[in-house]
């Protein structure tokens, strides 16, 4: 396959502008089985953050109402090979997804190398500059330039420090999206086989600007 279809393409947008810019915290569990595996998304959404992505967008009074539709969700979820979706907006600011992927199908996150699946009913989830750039160089163009919004390091391939990044995104966002980003979260738990769960938590920054690997 040479890329994602256009339901694949508007997952992945949802994926980076929700997932990976959510400036308030990130909870995503993941249980992995033989075919495939389950997860389950739970998304807490800055003001500050809300603010940006609806000023983006030309949304006044942003909140996740405003901002997504539960049918539209589960219909792009569906085109990029999950199934059993389920949306559900919790507040004006939160949001919870859950749904399945199979290990052989034409998964976004599969494509990418972000989830990979072990032996004995096991899962390993990488964040890497390599398969971030990877999911990033399947977007078309207008796409790409609306993320390009967040110059986050880890998918433009441009190097800098931390202190670097903030400083460039306080320029164009102003000190709340900062201060949110700084403090930001994601938690990852993977329930692999018979294993006892193991939970990490990841701050936000270190996938914006990543170094390395991160392993799970």
């Amino acid at each position: 396959m040479n890329g994602l279809n256009i339901n694949g393409m508007k997952f992945f947008l949802l994926v980076f502008v929700v997932f990976f810019f959510s400036s308030c915290g990130v909870q995503i569990s993941l249980k992995s089985s033989d075919v495939g595996a389950e997860f389950n998304l739970s998304i807490d959404m800055g003001n500050a953050f809300l603010e940006t992505i609806s000023g983006a967008l030309g949304i006044e009074n942003g909140s996740v109402f405003a901002l997504f539709d539960t049918e539209e969700l589960r219909s792009v979820l569906s085109g990029a090979d999950f199934y059993d979706v389920s949306v559900q907006f919790e507040s004006e600011r939160k949001m919870r997804i859950s749904g399945k992927f199979d290990w052989n199908s034409n998964n976004p996150l599969v494509l990418s190398k972000i989830v990979n699946p072990l032996q004995n009913r096991a899962a390993l989830l990488i964040f890497s500059a390599e398969n971030l750039q990877t999911l990033y160089a399947l977007l078309p163009r207008d796409f790409k330039n609306y993320l390009d919004m967040f110059m986050a390091p880890s998918f433009t391939g441009e190097e800098m420090n931390d202190d670097e990044y903030m400083d460039l995104l306080a320029s164009v966002y102003g000190d709340g999206l900062i201060e949110e980003l700084k403090s930001a979260m994601i938690t990852v738990t993977m329930l692999n086989g018979g294993a006892q769960p193991t939970e990490k938590n990841i701050p936000l920054l270190k996938i914006l600007n990543i170094s390395g690997e991160l392993r799970m």
